[in-house]
């Protein structure tokens, strides 16, 4: 990289800078002739004799003289004004081309950065410096060559001029402020909202380069570099685009107050000179004013900040420069794309005398040697620093210092990287999961065919290629099928649910879909199988009367009081924010169908009596902000708009709401779920009214309106909805304990009884896993990692701790079918604890301080006993109210604060049991205790004879299950209802959040916990 940032712009832009020289020299003369002409107008036009005057055949009074010349003097005002717009457009469009190229370059170094490097700087550091840092460069490259000649230039000739003329300086005139006040402010609003769209841009720009610091190892392991700055320079593009317009609109603006400004002695000229020739003002008053608007202090200033942004980009320049250009970068040419033809390494690897030693001497490996077959299967057990150091050889992301590492005859490190990546797969503990679907990361690791096809719409090749950046689209399709050896697309997509089942990954893409909407666009054929799949699925649950009962259809002539009122009234789910529920009381048509039923008052008044009971729940100084967020349907930045809203009464007969409190009250109103927050205003009066606002909506909304929602049509796909509503076209009962549960299985069987499962594991893959991966479990993360790897077909695979996530029996269980997917695979599985099952490895060696200490074969031979080896390695009445006072009659909750109680009756939830039905069953997992509010259950145990046996009853105000809150263990008794049973449901996660708010309650709790848990104990004893 050049040191000096002149060296840079003119090595880069050199075009440009000649260019833009070219245009600021033309300008001259134009602006010289602007300050000439109103001498000239003065002199010739106001004081001269001998008129009328003939100029090309044309004959002029004074005053026709007089006009002529105000109009040229008016068209060289434009020339200056469209001179300047032009160059101050050309100018920062280079040097944005120009930040564009230097963030390009800058994100290129960090591909090729040394593995030693991440250790020694930041994420948020290479971020800042690439977004923040280049900005401020961007700034003065813009100026660097032509603000000195144009604002020095026009300092000149102005001088000039004055010198020559002797003209006076003067004071600006005012005539034209108002209009500039008026029309520039407009302007720089939409400026200003451009640029917000900017920051938006720059820091998804910056995301995506935080992503690649993390996902380096990933990056390089799969060779996809080539993608990665053709995805890198698309990021770059929508910056570019948009400060583009934002340059265009800002010096349009520029133009007009700079002409404005001008067009104020034109003004003096023209009227003041006609007022002058009829004798009602002097000569001398109207030069006075002329000389007055001359002001020369402005390209001064300009030069002197000039001087001073100088050395501000000189040093922030050659700060980047020391931070990207040092030693040890990988070369150049492997991140470009490799058209050699990919090989296979399905040949035996040898470690001879390797040493690594890191940057701080500390000797990581020392002298390791050991070899493996091709196909073969070892196990590496060692310490985390030598378990990366082996990571990092094998997968070339550093260099031995001493010692060969090679695959057949030939050294690894000769081995051009696309093989690498393409041969060998890489998973880590550390194995990064970027932002995007499961798709996108499942076949990351072959993403390797660059596009030749330069159509395409969306993306500027040729702004890129000027720009220097990658001239690939990465909207294109970049998988590689020869990669992983695929004919084609089908071959792909059955390898894909291969390695899915052999990952045990397939459960989690199911539920993921069936809780998710799914784009039609990207299934095609999936909206038609779900449909036909929901008439037979819906048919069995109208048919099975416990099925039906968990389930509220969506039914036009009926209220569904598992759903939002808003969803009621639309029937539909809003596919823009015109109809976001949220903001319902802001839209003309579902108020005026609100007015017509009645019902706009009505809501008005709920929302008022809401607004209090949220204020009551959640504004209470005491009040825990965790159970807030978790159980306050109102966001927490609205509680402040209520309190005004109460502070104006007590009672919303007394007051006449403004429309904009109206608004947000029945937008609150419209969120209301009747079986979730049981608050006792959605009454069945209300409900009817709600069907009669549906049924007018309906028939008053345009089609174009319609077009907006995703209607509740049980003949058509809903795309705003989960597969899993899709398939029962309703909403779950929140009244039924576990109804999601069951109902989802019944679903899952459906499915797979009609042969439709894999068809919604596969439209799993469309879920986004958010950054990082954070929307999925850890354990999914690390399945997903390997499952990248296997995509590809590696000849070599190294499993680094990358599935330390899971049990020892599931990362069993997936080794072998590891080995089964691909037994040609040579496997070197990289742990920190033997593996319990030897043969299934041909060697395992164990390594400490770096050295190997010993190797184990299937036979036992080993140089200590395994024993010792293990020791040695091993390191509302459906009343919120009613609610509330039930459990305050039990003791465990006897110390809780009452507002945190009552937030625990709101997170809780009411359910109901049959008599027969089991509320838990011994042994199964408890997350939830339940406090009967009305009823009797009866507690049973149940003996090796499998035979039942009562050891007690429970009845209103008692509570049941109370040691899954603070403990995972089994259930210790089954519970079953002896008659109609109501009771409220409350889950660990909520209770835990409670007491974790106070210490002493936490104490209080635990004890009483304790004494419940000896009583249980004692009750088994005695009955056993």
């Amino acid at each position: 990289m050049d040191n000096n940032i002149f060296s840079f712009i003119l090595r880069y832009s050199k075009r440009q800078q000649i260019l833009i020289t070219v245009i600021t020299v033309l300008s001259f003369p134009f602006l010289f002739y602007s300050l000439e002409l109103p001498k000239i107008i003065v002199n010739d036009a106001l004081g001269g004799l001998n008129f009328p005057r003939t100029y090309f055949g044309i004959e002029f009074s004074q005053q026709a003289y007089l006009l002529a010349l105000c109009v040229i003097l008016f068209f060289l005002l434009i020339a200056n004004g469209l001179f300047l717009m032009s160059l101050n457009t050309f100018k920062n469009k280079s040097s944005e081309r120009m930040l564009r190229r230097l963030r390009y370059m800058l994100y290129q170094r960090i591909l090729r950065f040394p593995v030693s490097r991440f250790q020694r700087v930041s994420q948020g550091e290479l971020s800042a410096m690439v977004a923040a840092e280049t900005e401020l460069i961007r700034e003065f490259i813009s100026d660097a060559f032509a603000l000195p000649l144009f604002q020095g230039g026009t300092l000149l000739t102005v001088l000039f001029f004055m010198f020559k003329e002797d003209p006076i300086l003067g004071l600006a005139a005012v005539s034209l402020i108002p209009l500039q006040a008026y029309i520039i402010p407009k302007l720089q609003k939409r400026i200003n909202l451009m640029g917000r769209t900017r920051v938006k841009r720059a820091r998804a720009m910056s995301g995506r380069i935080s992503e690649t610091v993390s996902g380096i190892r990933d990056v390089r392991s799969n060779n996809v570099f080539t993608y990665s700055l053709s995805d890198f320079s698309k990021h770059l593009q929508g910056l570019f685009l948009i400060r583009y317009e934002i340059f265009k609109l800002k010096f349009f603006m520029k133009f007009l107050n700079t002409f404005m400004l001008r067009l104020t002695p034109l003004l003096f000229y023209s009227v003041g000179g006609i007022l002058i020739l009829q004798g009602r003002l002097t000569i001398g008053a109207l030069v006075a004013v002329l000389a007055a608007y001359n002001n020369l202090t402005n390209p001064w200033k300009e030069l002197l900040r000039y001087y001073q942004r100088w050395g501000d980009a000189q040093i922030k320049y050659q700060t980047l420069v020391s931070a990207f250009d040092i030693p040890n970068l990988m070369d150049e040419k492997a991140l470009e794309p490799d058209e050699n033809k990919i090989v296979p390494l399905n040949q035996p690897i040898s470690f001879q005398d390797v040493t690594v030693v890191d940057d701080d001497g500390i000797r990581a490996l020392e002298d390791i040697s050991f070899s493996i077959k091709s196909g073969g299967h070892l196990a590496l057990v060692a310490d985390a620093t030598t378990r990366d150091a082996l990571a990092n050889c094998l997968t070339q992301s550093i260099r031995p210092n001493s010692g060969n590492i090679l695959v057949g005859e030939t050294n690894l490190n000769r081995i051009p990287l696309a093989v690498l990546g393409s041969r060998i797969g890489y998973a880590g503990s550390d194995s990064y999961i970027f932002e995007g679907t499961i798709e996108y990361n499942s076949v990351f690791g072959i993403l390797h065919n660059v596009p030749s096809d330069r159509t395409s719409e969306a993306y500027d090749f040729s702004e890129a290629s000027d720009s220097g950046n990658s001239p690939y689209d990465p909207d294109a399709d970049w998988k590689d099928l020869s990669t992983g050896r695929f004919s084609n697309y089908d071959e792909l997509k059955q390898w894909w649910a291969q390695v899915v089942h052999a990952l045990d990954f397939e459960e989690l893409l199911f539920q993921r879909a069936l809780t998710s909407p799914v784009d039609p666009e990207l299934f095609p054929d999936l909206p038609d199988k779900i449909v036909a799949a929901r008439k037979e699925i819906v048919k069995i649950i109208q048919s099975d009367e416990e099925l039906s009962q968990l389930i509220h259809p969506y039914e036009f002539d009926r209220y569904n009081p598992n759903a939002s009122i808003g969803a009621n009234i639309l029937f539909a789910e809003p596919k823009t924010e015109e109809f976001d529920y949220s903001h319902l009381g802001d839209n003309a048509l579902v108020r005026s169908v609100l007015h017509e039923v009645g019902l706009d008052t009505k809501f008005v008044d709920i929302g008022f009596q809401l607004a209090r009971q949220v204020n009551e729940l959640f504004n209470d100084p005491e009040a825990d902000p965790g159970l807030l967020q978790n159980f306050s349907f109102i966001d927490v930045n609205t509680l402040a708009e209520l309190q005004q809203i109460l502070t104006k009464t007590d009672n919303p007969g007394d007051l006449k709401f403004d429309k904009k409190t109206q608004k947000t009250l029945i937008s609150m109103t419209m969120q209301l779920i009747a079986a979730r927050h049981r608050l006792g205003f959605i009454t069945e009066e209300i409900q009817e009214q709600v069907l009669a606002a549906r049924k007018l909506f309906h028939e008053r909304a345009s089609e174009e309106q319609k077009a907006s929602l995703a209607i509740f049509d049980p003949d058509a796909f809903n795309e705003k909805l989960s597969l899993g509503y899709n398939l029962i076209m309703g909403r779950i009962s929140r009244e039924r304990v576990n109804a999601e549960q069951r109902v989802f299985e019944f679903v899952n069987a459906e499915l797979k009884r009609l042969d439709l499962y894999q068809d919604v594991v596969f439209a799993g893959t469309s879920v986004e896993v958010g950054i990082g991966g954070q929307r999925i479990p850890v354990a999914a993360r690390q399945k997903l990692a390997v499952a990248r790897c296997l995509m590809k077909r590696p000849d070599i695979l190294v499993i680094n701790e990358a599935l330390n996530a899971l049990d020892k029996e599931s990362t069993e269980k997936i080794r072998q079918n590891i080995i089964k997917l691909l037994p040609d695979l040579t496997l070197i599985w990289i742990n920190g604890e033997v593996p319990e099952v030897h043969d299934n490895f041909d060697e395992i060696l164990v390594l400490k301080n770096g050295r190997i200490e010993r190797r184990i074969s299937p036979q036992g031979e080993e140089i200590m006993e395994e024993k010792e080896l293990v020791e040695e390695v091993d390191e509302t009445s459906a009343d919120i109210t009613s609610e509330y006072l039930a459990l305050t009659r039990v003791p465990l909750f006897r110390d809780v604060r009452p507002v945190n109680l009552k937030l625990l009756a709101f997170g809780s939830r009411r359910v109901k049991f049959d008599p027969g039905e089991y509320l838990v069953r011994q042994g199964e997992e408890g997350q939830t205790a339940f406090l009967i509010l009305s009823g009797d259950v009866d507690v049973l145990s149940v003996a090796e004879t499998e035979n039942e046996t009562i050891i007690g009853q429970l009845g209103r105000n008692d509570l049941l299950g109370e040691t899954s809150l603070l403990a995972t263990v089994p259930r210790t008794a089954s519970c079953r209802a002896a008659s109609r049973v109501e009771a409220l449901e409350i889950e660990k996660d909520v209770f835990l959040q409670l007491i974790e708010s106070d210490s002493k309650v936490a104490a209080n709790v635990a004890r009483r916990a304790s004494g419940y848990l000896a009583q249980t104990l004692e009750r088994l004893h005695n009955a056993a």
